[in-house]
């Protein structure tokens, strides 16, 4: 199953989740050229970022060099805490279901 989730409705199912405050960046070649350690110093310096939520298939970093245990090393570093979430949460969601790509009209919405 494919889930197809607005901005708007993965902002409120982190909020769900009890997560305060999301902030939302534009992917774009600025921010694509920065490693996984600027990235992180990024949100540390600008957002006090104590902690951050990953889903199972996380990478993050120029070219993808940053992964879980690359985060929680950055973390102990810098001074927040990485927080793993899988396949939990999945079966929570009320995004909009699609059986595949091409069915995006064949919408479900609520749990799995």
């Amino acid at each position: 199953m494919l889930y197809l989730c607005t901005v708007e409705e993965r902002i409120q199912l982190l909020k769900n989740e009890g997560v305060d405050i999301v902030v939302a960046l534009s992917f774009n070649r600025e921010l694509a050229k920065l490693s996984a350690r600027e990235f992180v110093t990024l949100l540390v310096k600008h957002l006090k970022m104590r902690g951050l939520i990953i889903g199972p298939d996380f990478s993050l970093g120029k070219n993808r060099e940053g992964n879980a245990e690359t985060l929680r090393a950055l973390g102990q570093e810098m001074g927040f805490q990485r927080h793993r979430r899988g396949a939990e949460i999945n079966q929570r969601r009320s995004c909009q279901q699609h059986d595949n790509p091409a069915g995006a009209g064949k919408r479900r919405y609520g749990k799995k």
